[in-house]
């Protein structure tokens, strides 16, 4: 996390999480402190003078050194992506408001256009400390894409609110890799998808050894109903003590999903809650593997907490209700031995 500090004896700012870096401080649209406005013709090393973009701040930084860019409170309107292509950058917002708060650095999309919104195309990176907004009407382009050009290893994405509401019927919002490109071990951490429209995080194969912790990715909020939460193509990708929530009514509609090259996942510590009729609290595809432990899933028929076609193990960790049994009863419990 990090820890921003004035240090009076050399005059500057420092991430003491990594002190060995540069800090660059970015106006967040908010009134200008004692008078001087943002502008990329500061030099953007105290939040006095901050620099008006979060380009200008990223192009200061020197690959690789753990420099930081703050962005100060206010509401950031971005036209095209944030491209972040230097190793051991961190990018953040300047007040720490803790895991799936919403905070008050806001970085927004201008227009209605389709865009990613962020794009790291670097090792070791950490964006964090920051609200996404983005009311495109249609596509679906990735709001956070890791590792799309280049292999980006040790990603970082941590403290991030990132609100969906009024946003594209199609929208997906993370991605780690593409499928070729390696990033392996990112982690997700403390972060809120709200009202996701589509997929909310993507791990693609590949990229290996990624976690998904401390998430909360629901909708329903407005009228998209999202389809997927979480998706892992990859290998031993762990999710632990998240919480996911699909609504739509498909039999294409996962909480989480394993696709055929996922291997050796573990989910652990998760409450999946599948409303809509025909949704899978958590979906194998055949000669995926992987095991569950204390996982809890409400789907609205029995058969749809948990369903696989391939070698699952850890199931009796899986303990199922169903919202809607078929003898129109009281809630029906699964047998955690027998999923």
């Amino acid at each position: 996390m990090a820890n921003l500090v004035f240090n009076p004896t050399g005059g500057q700012w420092v991430n003491n999480e990594k002190p060995g870096g540069a800090v660059f401080f970015v106006g967040g649209g908010t009134v200008a402190s004692k008078g001087i406005g943002a502008s990329n013709t500061n030099n953007g090393l105290t939040p006095e003078k901050p620099l008006s973009t979060i380009d200008k701040g990223i192009t200061k930084c020197v690959s690789g050194r753990g420099d930081t860019v703050v962005v100060l409170p206010g509401e950031v309107t971005i036209t095209s992506a944030v491209a972040i292509a230097k190793d051991d950058v961190t990018l953040t917002g300047f007040t720490v408001t803790g895991p799936k708060s919403r905070n008050p650095t806001i970085l927004t999309l201008a227009t209605g256009t389709d865009l990613e919104m962020v794009s790291i195309d670097a090792a070791n990176v950490i964006f964090e400390n920051m609200t996404i907004k983005n009311t495109a009407s249609a596509g679906d382009s990735f709001w956070i894409d890791v590792g799309d050009t280049t292999a980006s290893p040790g990603t970082i994405l941590r403290n991030l609110f990132i609100d969906c509401e009024g946003g594209e019927s199609t929208g997906n919002q993370i991605r780690i890799g593409d499928g070729t490109t390696v990033s392996d071990y990112c982690l997700i951490d403390g972060c809120v998808l709200y009202d996701y429209d589509d997929v909310g995080i993507t791990v693609s194969n590949a990229s290996e050894g990624c976690v998904i912790r401390n998430c909360d990715i629901y909708d329903n909020v407005s009228a998209n109903n999202g389809l997927t939460g979480i998706s892992i193509a990859a290998d031993h990708t762990i999710v632990e003590d998240c919480y996911v929530k699909i609504s739509a009514a498909s039999a294409s509609a996962f909480c989480i999903n394993l696709t055929a090259t996922a291997q050796d996942v573990e989910i652990r510590d998760t409450h999946c809650i599948a409303f809509g009729a025909g949704a899978h609290g958590i979906h194998y595809v055949a000669s995926a593997t992987g095991c569950c432990t204390n996982v809890y899933v409400t789907a609205n028929a029995l058969a749809d907490a948990v369903d696989f076609a391939t070698a699952v193990t850890g199931l009796s960790g899986v303990i199922g209700w169903a919202s809607a049994p078929a003898d129109g009863t009281i809630s029906e419990l699964i047998n955690p031995n027998v999923a």
